[in-house]
């Protein structure tokens, strides 16, 4: 296994990414935003930073309205389902155009999530008039579709220009495919039936309970997902994701996504729809390196009463800053941001090459931070659920069950 890339998930505040990426040398590139970031601030980048980035066309709901989005014209026209069905070869043209008209590392062709679709209707009758049949409600059947409307047209569209970019395939990896091994190996003989297609950009897509992704049945599988597509000679970037990336590096990912806010580290569909409302900001957490958690800020008091805090957390020049006491923690603060994205990616540039010696290594994290839960338990520091250990023996039972099904080893 080679050296581990970490790419910035750009979004909302994304001039943090920038800044320490500039500053500290802390990545090797960028997940381009559309719905964040303005055709023209993308045209003024160096060469030398988007040579290092690929370009994430965020067509997953179809309905992106904001004023960064529509600078690009991707989607000019497109109201539902069935007007992106008329004009998808258009699309493909105009967005791969884009994509090769500037030193992007790769060229991305895009999905659509069709979770995020309500009209039914328009899904049914556009079922029928591409294959002819009735659409049965299988979702294994959404492959199909995918491949039809996105897939082919880019595929189609790509092998008719001059380029020498690589070429990654967008691809939501979801709870329904994780538990139907059908549809598991229907997508991978999608994924691989390509020659033009290089690599996958990979975004897990699993319900929560709490702050971290603990369904093993999902873990396993798509980390036996990239284990596949590494042996068949595939790029693996894993994107939208958090702490959990350490699992996908063990099973082979070439590149995990590093993201500022928790809605870049964790795939939710609807961040891509138009809705309005009031937004509840998050609660304000520093990611502790020994705990493999974010910490809600409040219990940073009863640690240091009984702990040396750089044991805890790693005491780089951002967690000083937020000790001092007219410190005013808010999550508009980019320090505990910029302290993570230090401190995480030690982890992962620690990370060995090996993968046995890589198991190991992950599976001490995960020692160390079971033994620090308990000794917090034992001095009167009871985590909440969003701050404390409960996932961690899930992803035990996840790295032991992958080393011994997938690897074949005890």
């Amino acid at each position: 296994m080679s050296k581990i890339e970490i790419y910035h998930q750009c979004g909302f505040r994304y001039n943090w990414n920038i800044d320490i990426y500039k500053e500290k040398n802390i990545g090797d590139g960028f997940i381009l935003s559309p719905k964040d970031m303005e055709k023209n601030f993308l045209a003024n980048m160096e060469d030398e930073d988007i040579s290092k980035s690929f370009f994430d066309s965020q067509f997953y709901g179809l309905t992106l309205m904001s004023s960064q989005y529509l600078s690009y014209g991707f989607l000019d026209y497109v109201d539902n389902l069935s007007d992106y069905a008329e004009e998808r070869k258009t699309i493909a043209k105009k967005n791969i155009d884009y994509q090769n008209g500037i030193k992007l590392k790769y060229l991305t062709i895009p999905t659509i999530d069709f979770s995020l679709l309500n009209d039914d209707n328009i899904f049914d009758n556009l079922y029928l008039k591409l294959f002819g049949e009735t659409y049965d409600g299988n979702e294994s059947n959404n492959l199909d579709l995918l491949n039809e409307l996105v897939i082919k047209p880019f595929v189609e569209y790509i092998g008719t220009i001059d380029t020498e970019k690589k070429v990654l395939l967008t691809v939501i990896f979801d709870e329904e495919i994780a538990k139907n091994n059908d549809r598991f190996n229907n997508l991978i003989t999608l994924i691989t039936s390509y020659d033009i297609i290089d690599g996958i950009y990979l975004i897990p897509k699993c319900a929560r309970s709490y702050k971290r992704i603990s369904n093993i049945q999902f873990m396993i599988k798509i980390m036996e997902l990239i284990n596949l597509l590494k042996h068949s000679g595939m790029e693996v970037i894993i994107g939208n994701c958090d702490i959990e990336s350490l699992l996908y590096v063990v099973a082979g990912a070439d590149a995990v996504s590093l993201g500022i806010y928790e809605n870049l580290r964790y795939y939710d569909g609807h961040r891509f729809l138009d809705e309005t409302g009031p937004k509840k900001g998050p609660n304000p957490r520093m990611f502790s390196y020994k705990l493999l958690q974010w910490i809600d800020y409040t219990y940073l008091f009863p640690i240091s009463e009984y702990y040396d805090m750089k044991d805890i957390f790693d005491n780089n020049e951002y967690y000083e800053l937020t000790q001092i006491d007219t410190y005013k923690w808010h999550f508009h603060k980019s320090e505990p941001y910029k302290h993570y994205m230090i401190s995480f990616c030690k982890i992962l540039n620690d990370m060995p090459e090996d993968i046995n010696e890589r198991i190991e290594y992950v599976k001490q994290l995960l020692k160390n931070a079971q033994e620090m839960n308990t000794s917090f338990e034992n001095n009167g520091i009871i985590l909440d659920n969003n701050s404390g250990g409960a996932h961690l023996p899930y992803w035990m039972t996840i790295l032991l069950q992958y080393k011994k099904k997938i690897l074949g080893s005890d």
